[in-house]
């Protein structure tokens, strides 16, 4: 086997060394991709769950200040008929609806913060993630033309079936006699 014949096997080797630690990142990049799809499920998720929290704290909300307008309104007729063993029921019921009212606004406003807060979140996650698979796409897209390229070369150069060793052999030593004819001419033409 001729040294050529070795050189091009070790290169062809180690172009193949090179691909295959490439498609080891290619997996990773595409596994990244896929998790950080799936954490951006799991926020959108997470998101619809805390806005039908919020709208169910909404309606219980507009209920309880309906209860509170119509307890207002009880008492109002309580007083002014002078039933004071009413009235006083209708206060302390209108003091819980007013503690729960309160307590559901509260809710309510952190809700509505954290919705804020987790739909800037999942607005910066789904602009990296975008921006990541648009580099990704350009990083696979190099790759698939590096690969087309070194399949090329592998095409290409094959283990040179048909060339005898000889063959190269001889190709090796004629080129050295030009080089030494080359160099014998520069020598007289120096003198």
């Amino acid at each position: 086997m001729s040294i050529m014949t070795r050189f091009v096997r070790l290169f062809q080797a180690d172009v193949h060394g090179v691909m295959d630690s490439m498609e080891d990142k290619t997996l990773v990049l595409k596994q990244s991709l896929r998790e950080m799809e799936a954490i951006l499920d799991d926020q959108n998720r997470h998101l619809k769950k805390m806005k039908a929290e919020r709208d169910a704290a909404a309606e219980e909300l507009a209920r309880y200040k309906k209860e509170n307008d119509a307890a207002e309104a009880d008492l109002e007729m309580a007083v002014q008929k002078e039933r004071d063993d009413i009235a006083r029921f209708l206060i302390r019921k209108q003091k819980n609806l007013l503690r729960h009212r309160d307590h559901l606004q509260s809710q309510l406003e952190n809700l509505e913060a954290e919705i804020g807060k987790l739909k800037e979140e999942i607005e910066e996650r789904r602009r990296q993630y975008d921006d990541l698979r648009l580099r990704a796409k350009t990083y696979l897209s190099r790759q698939d033309i590096r690969r087309q390229r070194t399949d090329d070369f592998d095409n290409g150069f094959p283990d040179a079936p048909g060339i005898s060793d000889e063959e190269v052999e001889l190709e090796l030593l004629r080129r050295k006699e030009r080089m030494e004819g080359h160099k014998r001419g520069e020598e007289r033409g120096a003198q």
